[in-house]
Parts: structure tokens; sequence; C-alpha cells
């Protein structure tokens, strides 16, 4: 008898993988990140900074240098990440000459903390 296997059910990763969340191009997940260590990972077993979320059953992320780079602009030093929310999204990519489903990071939009009818003075200054 036949059973329905993918790559995905025998290569299983202990770290966040777009395929397995998010699994198509431009899909969207918000998180909140809990931590960020720099843990040795691959087979080449180099140092790399991961990101940990609060949100449960969300694997940790490794972070490339562009993921990395976004965050930092944003946030600033790593000991400021802690807590902030952040957007994974899922984006075709060129890996080892394939095309696969790739990670990027985008900061999520801020709200205005003023609409413009506050920013509105009805008084006429005479």
């Amino acid at each position: 008898m036949a059973q329905n296997f993918d790559t995905a059910d025998y290569f299983k990763s202990d770290f966040f993988k777009a395929a397995e969340y998010l699994r198509e191009d431009g899909a969207e997940l918000m998180v909140t990140i809990k931590s960020i260590v720099g843990e040795k990972v691959g087979r080449e077993k180099e140092l790399r900074p991961v990101l940990h979320f609060t949100d449960a059953g969300v694997k940790p992320l490794i972070l490339n240098k562009t993921n990395w780079t976004t965050i930092r602009n944003t946030l600033g030093p790593p000991e400021n990440w802690p807590g902030e929310q952040i957007v994974l999204v899922a984006k075709s990519v060129e890996f080892g000459g394939d095309t696969i489903l790739g990670t990027r990071v985008r900061l999520p939009q801020k709200k205005p903390t003023t609409s413009v009818a506050d920013d509105l003075d009805d008084a006429i200054p005479f």
C-alpha cells in the first residue's frame, strides 16, 4: 500500500522552514521575538544568529545576513529585539542552483499614533 510521503516527511529540521509554515510565495506569519542566540548550525557547525519566538509551535529561525540587516536597521542592536514583532514572508529564492521557498523578514506597519482629525485645529487665531 503506497503512502503519500514527501521530502519534508523524511528530512525534518529543528529550524523554521518557509515550506513548512508558509507554503507559498508571498504568504506571511507575524511572530514575536523571544530571544536571539548564537548557535552552531549546519554541516560546518558555523556560529549563526538564531531567533527564538514566543509563539507556540514556531521553530527558531536561523538568520542570514539579509534578514539580520533588515531587523538591525529597524530595531537597533539585538538586545532591543526581544518582545518585538516581525513578519516572516515566503519568497522564492535561488539556493544551490535550485529555486526554493525561502524566508524574508519585514517589520509590521506601525499604526499612526495620531489621526488627521487630531492635527486639525479649528480655532482661528485673531
